[in-house]
């Protein structure tokens, strides 16, 4: 029998993609981002599995999963807005943020990590200095591992790119 899922932060984000495709089909109830599988959760689960043609269980197995993660990401891209900031260097190419870096771009990225810890509680606790430290390093790596980018605790500007995207949309 599979067990359900029990670590909060993977909740939260079942939760997360499940409350963002439920404003694109309203076949799927809002759920809260509370990091507890509940009834709603459940009926969420269910509503989506039957929306989509998967085994209606109300559990998240892995085709449950890796299918709500792709519609998520199919409706994010509908949706997607240029980013406000371009604060990201352009120059040179292939430009990294990483540890021992100090500047006003690793600031923008501490604040944006800071109010993603809401959504990604396994977050270290960091204060914003500006400077690329080993905290801020273990943020990106937990951030990158949620979002199934390259775990590099470096910032491209993919990782850049989904960062503020995810800020845009879940922290404001």
């Amino acid at each position: 029998m599979e067990q359900p899922i029990t670590k909060p932060q993977a909740i939260r984000n079942l939760q997360r993609y499940l409350r963002r495709l439920s404003f694109a089909s309203s076949a799927i109830p809002r759920v809260p981002i509370d990091g507890i599988f509940e009834s709603a959760t459940e009926d969420a689960i269910k509503a989506f599995q039957a929306e989509y043609g998967l085994p209606v269980t109300g559990r998240a197995d892995k085709r449950t999963w890796d299918r709500l993660y792709l519609e998520f990401l199919r409706v994010e891209e509908q949706n997607d807005r240029t980013p406000i900031l371009h604060l990201f260097p352009t120059q040179p190419p292939n430009y990294v943020l990483e540890e021992g870096e100090e500047s006003l771009t690793v600031t923008f990225l501490q604040i944006f990590l800071r109010e993603l810890g809401v959504i990604y509680d396994a977050f270290e606790d960091m204060e914003i200095t500006g400077r690329y430290d080993e905290k801020t390093a273990q943020n990106v790596r937990i951030f990158q591992e949620a979002s199934l980018l390259p775990i590099t605790g470096k910032v491209d500007l993919v990782t850049w790119n989904r960062i503020l995207r995810d800020y845009t949309h879940y922290a404001q």
